[in-house]
């Protein structure tokens, strides 16, 4: 079982297993839209220090096998509106309660918040988003990509 804690990037980053995570990640993510998924270092830390994401890492001992990066947008809107930016869980870390863990940690994150919800993004096939299925979360919509 894993434990999930809040983490600023350049601690993460620092973690014994952040490179194998990243190089898990960059080989299962990518697609024709992203080739290559890689975080930006750069664009977390600013995220960080403009309080516009929250990092959430999942722990085995001292060892990160998973992450979740909560983006905390404040609009016109009354209340933040929350997402998920990104969420990775190692794949021998995805059997039990590790991913739901992670997913919960995130979601008590957008409740800090101040948010009515969270918004998750997934791939139409896959684990995720069978998770997220299987504990009644509602489909909005698709998410569609249009490139430029």
């Amino acid at each position: 079982m894993v434990e999930v804690i809040e983490v600023l990037y350049e601690e993460i980053e620092k973690c014994d297993g952040f490179f194998d995570l990243i190089s898990e990640y960059s080989k299962e993510s990518s697609s024709p839209v992203t080739p290559n998924a890689q975080p930006m270092a750069e664009r977390y830390r600013m995220m960080t220090e403009l309080g516009a994401i929250r990092l959430l890492g999942a722990f085995d001992g001292e060892k990160v096998v998973g992450l979740a990066g909560v983006a905390v947008a404040k609009t016109q809107m009354p209340a933040p509106i929350c997402s998920i930016e990104s969420f990775y869980l190692r794949k021998e870390y995805r059997q039990g309660a590790n991913g739901l863990k992670l997913l919960n940690a995130a979601k008590a994150v957008a409740k800090e918040a101040g948010a009515p919800g969270l918004l998750i993004a997934t791939p139409t096939e896959g684990s995720y988003n069978a998770l997220c299925s299987a504990l009644g979360m509602k489909h909005l919509q698709n998410l569609w990509w249009c490139a430029l």
